[in-house]
C-alpha cells in the first residue's frame, strides 16, 4: 500500500524549468528525490565526474597490490615480492600521470 498519498504540482516557466532540470541532472537524483532532499534541508551535492571513479578504481587497485605486499612481509618471504612492489609503484606512477593529464 502506498504511504505517499499527496501529489504536489508546481508551475514553472521555461527558464525556471531548464534550471531545475540542469540542477537535478547534475546530482543524478530523480526529480522527486531531489525535491524531497531539499524539503528535508539536506545538502545536495553534484554527482562526481567520471574522473573521480577512475581515480577511485585506481586507488582500490593499488590498495589490493599493497595488501599483497603486506601479506608477504607478515607471512613470509616470497620470490615475487619485488615484482609485486614494482607493480604497486607502477600503478601509483600511472595514476599520477593520469591526474596531471586531467588537470591540464
Amino acid at each position: 500500500m502506498r504511504t505517499r498519498n499527496h501529489d504536489v504540482k508546481i508551475r514553472m516557466d521555461d527558464k525556471e524549468y531548464d534550471r531545475f532540470k540542469k540542477k537535478v541532472g547534475k546530482t543524478g537524483l530523480s526529480q522527486q528525490a531531489f525535491l524531497k532532499k531539499l524539503i528535508d534541508g539536506a545538502e545536495i551535492k553534484e554527482r562526481p565526474g567520471i574522473m573521480f571513479f577512475e581515480i577511485l578504481s585506481g586507488l582500490q587497485s593499488i590498495h589490493r597490490e599493497l595488501l599483497k605486499v603486506w601479506e608477504v612481509v607478515v607471512f613470509g618471504p616470497d620470490m615475487k615480492l619485488e615484482a609485486k612492489v614494482h607493480n604497486a609503484v607502477k600503478k601509483v606512477e600511472d595514476m599520477e600521470a593520469e591526474l596531471i593529464q586531467a588537470c591540464r
